[in-house]
């Protein structure tokens, strides 16, 4: 850390659902905040007993040097879904990146989805993400976040730095790795050449780890994509040596947040027809 962070804040939420709430709905158990971070109160968005928190950050966006912790805590057979009250807005950061460090573990028979917002970047703006999420194999957990190019004066697009989202999923009962992805986009050095987003100017990814996933689940979302004249993508398949963890990661181009938010919802909803659970409505609008 540079003597320019020493003095700063973080921004700390910390959250901690178990099952054991009234009508045997799940609850949170254990909450904390600190600086700009908060939690509206709970909601119980169907009939399922899953408990529903929208993360709120006063602060309006992320400024350079900033620091935001997260930790999510679902206990067996809890069921829980986080999403946030708007966009992550990433600004000018000439003090250095603004950062973002998220640990999330999920017991056994668990559930937790994590449906932010779109994170939009501005010019002149660096971010850095580090998830870790620690899972059991029973657990199913379901994380989508989407990419957005912020406002220019001059119209352009991809003005932003550097965004950088790292992620770790690894097994809770014995410590072997599932994923360990590291998304790199620094739209100076690659705006331009072969590949570049190929014309698109949003980005999706979403990751789906559950004991339902399978080949033929990750066809079928291939299947889906294919089909879909507004997103351009591919989902894969996770496995590893040492766990039985399976998972899906799919990574997508479109030109709206609003078409990436849809085929992630699409997504969430064919994970949750495996419990018996009716679609995501998170009542924002």
């Amino acid at each position: 850390m540079t003597a320019a962070h020493k003095n700063i804040q973080k921004n700390i939420l910390r959250l901690a659902i178990d099952e054991h709430g009234p009508g045997n709905k799940s609850r949170g158990v254990e909450q904390f905040h600190e600086g700009a971070l908060r939690v509206i109160r709970p909601h119980y968005l169907d009939d399922s007993g899953q408990v529903a928190y929208t993360i709120v950050a006063v602060g309006g966006g992320f400024l350079g040097g900033d620091v935001y912790e997260q930790e999510f805590i679902v206990r067996e057979n809890a069921q829980a879904l986080i999403t946030t009250q708007a966009a992550t807005k990433i600004y000018r950061t000439p003090q250095g990146p603004a950062s973002q460090f998220t640990t999330v573990e999920v017991g056994e028979n668990a559930v937790l989805e994590y449906l932010a917002d779109q994170t939009i970047a501005y010019r002149e703006a660096t971010y850095h993400q580090a998830t870790n999420v620690r899972l059991h194999p029973t657990a199913t957990f379901v994380m989508s976040e989407q990419i957005t190019p912020g406002w220019h004066p001059n119209g352009e697009q991809f003005t932003y730095d550097e965004l950088r989202l790292h992620t770790e999923i690894t097994d809770s009962t014995t410590g072997r790795l599932l994923l360990l992805d590291n998304l790199l986009m620094r739209p100076n050095v690659r705006r331009g050449s072969f590949g570049w987003t190929d014309g698109y100017t949003h980005f999706g990814q979403m990751m789906v780890v559950g004991v339902g996933v399978d080949k033929q689940f990750v066809a079928s979302l291939n299947a889906y994509l294919a089909d879909d004249p507004a997103v351009y993508g591919a989902a894969n398949l996770l496995s590893a040596p040492g766990t039985t963890l399976r998972g899906a990661l799919l990574r997508t181009l479109a030109n709206r947040t609003q078409d990436l938010v849809e085929l992630h919802e699409y997504v969430a909803n064919e994970v949750r027809a495996w419990r018996g659970q009716g679609p995501v409505n998170l009542r924002k609008y």
